[in-house]
Formats: C-alpha cells, sequence, structure tokens
C-alpha cells in the first residue's frame, strides 16, 4: 500500500477535507480539487543505505496551516505502515537532524552541504576543521575501592569520599556547585588570607 493509496482511503480523505477547508491558497476549490491538489503533490525521494535498506522521504503539501493540527495529521499518517508482502512493509523512521545543516531530509553523511563549491565548514558529523584524526578516548577510569569508615571519625573529609568531589577540590571548589576560582576570585581569596 503506498502513501497515495493510504491518502485516498475513505478516512483519510475526509480527514484532507476538513483540514484544507480553511486552507488560504486552496479555499476556492471544491473538496475534490483540494484534495487531489494535496495528492498530486507528492513527492518520494529515495536512497539505499549500506545494508541494502531503502530509505524514503515522503514529501506532501501541508493541508492545513493550523500546526497542531497538522502535527496531529502527520502522527497518524507515521504510526501506519506502508507497503505489503510482494515489495516489503515500510515503517516510518524516528526523524533524527542532519549534523550539518540541521534538515530531517538526510543524513549526515548525505549532507549536501559539503559539496557546494566554497564550503570550507567541516564535513557534516566531524565537528572539526583538522584533517588528523582525533586522539583515542581515555580508558574508563578504575574506581579505588574504599574501607568503609564510622559516621563521623576523625581525620576523614567528605571531599574525598567521591571521585568527582576530588576533581572538584583539586579545582578550587569545596563542593559541587560552587563555580570555578576565577583570577579575580583567586585574588580575593588570597587577600583574605
Amino acid at each position: 500500500m503506498s502513501v497515495r493509496d493510504v491518502l485516498e482511503e475513505p478516512e483519510q480523505w475526509a480527514r484532507l477535507v476538513a483540514l484544507t477547508r480553511d486552507h488560504p491558497d486552496l479555499r476556492h476549490l471544491s473538496d475534490n480539487e483540494r484534495v487531489n491538489t494535496i495528492l498530486a503533490s507528492i513527492e518520494v525521494r529515495t536512497w539505499r543505505l549500506s545494508n541494502q535498506n531503502v530509505v524514503a522521504n515522503v514529501f506532501i503539501q501541508p493541508p492545513t496551516r493550523d500546526i497542531p493540527k497538522w502535527r496531529e495529521w502527520a502522527a497518524g499518517l507515521r504510526a501506519r505502515t506502508y507497503g505489503n508482502f510482494t515489495n516489503g512493509t515500510g515503517v516510518v523512521r524516528r526523524v533524527s537532524n542532519c549534523l550539518g545543516c540541521n534538515s530531517v531530509e538526510h543524513p549526515a553523511h548525505r549532507c549536501p552541504f559539503q559539496e557546494l563549491p566554497g564550503w570550507n565548514g567541516p564535513r557534516a558529523g566531524s565537528g572539526s576543521y583538522s584533517t588528523l584524526l582525533p586522539p583515542p578516548p581515555p580508558p574508563p577510569h578504575q574506581q579505588q575501592q574504599q574501607q568503609p569508615q564510622p559516621h563521623g571519625a576523625q581525620g576523614t573529609s567528605n571531599v574525598n569520599a567521591h571521585p568527582r568531589a576530588r576533581q572538584d577540590a583539586r579545582r578550587g571548589h569545596a563542593h559541587r556547585g560552587m563555580a570555578p576560582r576565577t583570577p579575580a576570585r583567586w585574588r580575593q581569596g588570597q587577600q583574605r588570607r
């Protein structure tokens, strides 16, 4: 079942008639002409992923300019499955934005920005202008086993109880939530001593 087949179902047809009734560009047309104008605007663009799955983007003129109504209508279409046992069943994927141009029309590795003449920015998703490979991530931090001490024991400090607290203490924070020491704050602390 194609997208058009779904939109031509009696329930969807009635929804399109209702949604297009107040559309300023279509208001002067009859019910059937309005719906047929929307259906004529359907455009499907496909590409094949490396695992041979096919991704299809469906473009259609919005039947309404009322955003909440459009979102409700589109959510109903996203909940459907498309296709049949002959050519496979299509399911709507989660919408994700391209890391290069923020479009939802393509994934980052297909971003057309990097192909524009004069584009000097980074490749989509790289986040860097460098041609060098980024350094590998550091190994996971191995927490040392600490011996439990009785509450209120002498010589203990709450600062050493958690690795994050130790980092904060090294940075000049007395506790989490305190702002880091800027040169001006450092000088203020030195003057008090």
